[in-house]
């Protein structure tokens, strides 16, 4: 049998870091936001760099501090995610590994008790809207490729596609430019804005909003408005919210931007 051998898509040589299906399966994988995935990979690969093959480091511990991380978080922010990562058992700081004494770090060693967690209630709510939003969207794109599908006709042109599929595809154009537009004019609007839009402004661009303590997923609240029952949906993510006009009308703005970029595509 011939030897494997790496084509370099995606780089050759050095580290890298795995992450097996039955972790990827994981409730306690699941529940993570996508930053806190990053943090995670990035401490795996910090283990396994530091340790370098000693099948006994995992006793001793290894420091993880934000000096060390690769990714792009601030520090106030990588030391809530990976606390987390505690929390959910993917690693754990045992007391009889500590050095005792002040200025020094505090050591990890790896853990098996994310196999065991069970997604909260809350949780596995958010998972629900978050799983029932991606197959909506799916059903829906579906829906619009038969459509599509069904609009071409037999006279067909040199493109392949039938007059009457030309005339669906120009007129979809057409709409789609004037909701840009209007979704355009809508963010533009000079009306006052909560500083719960601000929040939402902020989470358009790092991913997250810091909310009671916990990070809160952007794509998730823009999946939520996505899907039928909104109010509900909505709360599931973002516990206790009681949006203002303001805040819906960013999400759904959101939501209807994204709906037409995948139209699109």
């Amino acid at each position: 049998m011939a030897k494997k051998r790496n084509l370099g898509f995606f780089g050759t040589g050095g580290q890298f870091t795995l992450i097996y299906r039955e972790m990827r399966d994981s409730d306690a994988y699941r529940v993570l936001t996508p930053k806190q995935k990053l943090i995670l990979n990035d401490m795996i690969r910090t283990y396994r760099k530091d340790s370098f093959g000693d099948k006994n480091y995992h006793k001793e511990g290894f420091e993880y501090v934000w000096e060390v991380c690769e990714e792009d978080v601030s520090e106030s922010a990588f030391y809530r995610m990976r606390q987390r990562l505690v929390d959910l058992g993917f690693f754990d700081y045992p007391l009889e590994i500590q050095r005792m004494r002040a200025g020094v770090a505090r050591l990890f060693r790896p853990s098996r008790e994310w196999a065991g967690y069970k997604a909260t209630p809350s949780e596995s709510k958010v998972l629900a809207v978050r799983n029932k939003a991606k197959k909506t969207r799916i059903q829906d794109k579906q829906r619009r490729l038969a459509k599509f599908r069904a609009s071409m006709g037999d006279d067909k042109n040199r493109s392949g596609v039938s007059e009457r599929g030309r005339s669906d595809m120009l007129g979809r154009g057409r709409s789609r430019s004037v909701k840009t537009e209007s979704t355009c004019s809508n963010e533009a609007d000079p009306d006052p804005i909560s500083g719960d839009s601000h929040m939402l402004e902020r989470g358009r661009h790092s991913n997250t909003i810091p909310i009671a303590g916990s990070e809160v997923d952007y794509d998730e609240l823009v999946a939520a408005v996505a899907t039928e029952n909104r109010q509900a949906n909505l709360e599931a993510v973002w516990p206790g919210v009681k949006p203002d006009l303001s805040v819906l009308r960013s999400l759904i703005n959101e939501s209807s931007r994204r709906e037409m970029s995948n139209t699109g595509a």
